[in-house]
């Protein structure tokens, strides 16, 4: 596990600015605790966000919330899959949690950013990747 300053210092030299586009590098369907599938494509809607994801399923559907996407990179130099908060902190340690939770760090949104989606289709990994915000 990387400290905090390593992080800083990485992050620092390789994004001297943000950005919103990027390139669909791995799909990740929630199939339930702990159990994960990655297909290289997968059918996403409105209504029901990625088919299959236990999202569709959850109590606490929020569509602000079907999808999350996370810097490949940021997640390579953690060297694990992204999960929520207490996941997170025991996954990749303390010092990643508080790195990227950081207040510096919250415009950046290295832990990912929930997303909802905007238009029924199918994605691949490959395909071109933009966050459009709203306020």
């Amino acid at each position: 596990m990387q400290t905090f300053e390593a992080l800083e210092a990485r992050y620092a030299s390789e994004f001297p600015a943000g950005r919103a586009r990027g390139q669909l590098d791995l799909i990740v369907v929630r199939l339930g605790a702990g159990l994960h599938e990655t297909p290289g494509r997968a059918r996403i809607s409105a209504a029901e966000g990625v088919d299959g994801d236990r999202w569709t399923v959850s109590e606490k559907r929020d569509v602000r919330s079907q999808v999350t996407l996370m810097n490949r990179r940021i997640a390579e130099w953690l060297d694990k899959l992204h999960a929520g908060c207490k996941k997170f902190g025991e996954r990749f340690g303390q010092d990643a949690l508080r790195w990227v939770n950081w207040h510096e760090h919250r415009v950046r949104r290295l832990r990912g950013v929930n997303c909802r989606v905007v238009e029924d289709g199918t994605v691949a990994v490959g395909d071109a990747v933009e966050i459009l915000y709203s306020t």
